[in-house]
């Protein structure tokens, strides 16, 4: 058991260094454009894709992709269509884009 929790803790130590020094990198990618189509806010960044769904008023899905098109597998974690509508409005100034 004890070896078990020891490569889990390696594993997730792994992949927070993987993360901490990946996301910095990736976040000065700017956004070249946004539309928005209901729930969903897509984002064309300067390397990749990335998509917020406002599932509720507290839940967000986010997908993103370094490739031209977002793939649209079906999900293992989300099992609710969250088919109602959210209130939320999005404003755009030179630095960034906020979602309210």
């Amino acid at each position: 058991m004890n070896n078990f929790v020891s490569r889990r803790a390696a594993m997730l130590v792994c992949l927070g260094m993987t993360l901490l020094y990946t996301i910095p990198a990736s976040a000065q990618s700017g956004v070249q454009s946004f539309t928005r189509n209901g729930n969903t806010v897509d984002f064309r960044l300067a390397s990749g894709k990335l998509q917020l769904r406002l599932a509720a008023s507290d839940i967000v899905q986010v997908q993103y992709t370094a490739l031209d098109k977002l793939q649209a597998p079906p999900s293992l974690v989300v099992n609710n269509a969250f088919a109602a509508p959210v209130s939320f409005s999005v404003k755009e100034t030179p630095e960034e884009v906020r979602i309210l």
